[in-house]
């Protein structure tokens, strides 16, 4: 009966959640070698492969051989634990950080060069002044960061789960009185007698003993 439970349970609510894909790839975004003034830096996660291609590229063979070396991303208020300076002795967190990764680009409008303690100074201002962008001229990837554990992110259940969770605990309970339950693929049948179970054509064909009812699934 147990057995039987969990499988019930799986099939009716964990049936529909899909499979989480990957993670990005953190890299640290700083000031281009020989070019440092402000000594401060930010990450940026990247999810597409050719993206992530061209990060290691800048790291492995430099901006001026890889070319598009600036990093242009879309942030928001906020820290969220990933967006550090790690140039910082303390890895000072930001109160912003990069919500979406926009693309590499040779170069910018003007609004949108600045320095990451310059958001810092006025994260609201930034955001109002470039529509929520930055793409920092003289900065771009020059490290890939393995250690960046980003904070666990919950899996809401979808809704008809959710709505189907008393119906399941009901089943159970039914199920436990003695009745016959058939669990299909986004059904289930709670049937008062002993079925059998024969194939017709492409359905199932249930037929409840005693009754004379035949019922195609």
């Amino acid at each position: 009966m147990k057995r039987f439970a969990l499988l019930l349970i799986a099939t009716v609510l964990l049936a529909p959640l899909s499979l989480a894909t990957a993670g990005p790839v953190y890299f640290l975004v700083s000031e281009r070698a020989g070019e440092a003034v402000h000594n401060d830096s930010f990450v940026v996660p990247i999810s597409d492969p050719a993206h992530i291609a061209h990060a290691r590229d800048l790291i492995s063979r430099g901006p001026d051989a890889a070319g598009e070396p600036i990093v242009v991303a879309k942030i928001a208020a906020g820290a969220d634990g990933i967006n550090l300076d790690y140039l910082d002795a303390h890895h000072r967190p930001w109160d912003w950080h990069v919500s979406e990764f926009a693309n590499f680009a040779g170069s910018t409008v003007e609004v949108l060069d600045g320095w990451p303690t310059f958001v810092q100074q006025d994260v609201p201002g930034w955001i109002r002044n470039t529509n929520g962008y930055v793409g920092f001229w003289s900065y771009t990837i020059t490290q890939e960061l393995a250690d960046v554990t980003p904070p666990p992110a919950a899996i809401p259940l979808p809704a008809s789960a959710v709505a189907g969770l008393p119906v399941l605990l009901g089943t159970l309970l039914f199920c436990r009185r003695g009745m016959t339950c058939l669990a299909l693929p986004g059904r289930l049948y709670l049937l008062p007698r002993r079925i059998t179970a024969t194939p017709a054509s492409a359905h199932i064909a249930v037929t409840v003993a005693g009754s004379g009812t035949t019922a195609a699934i």
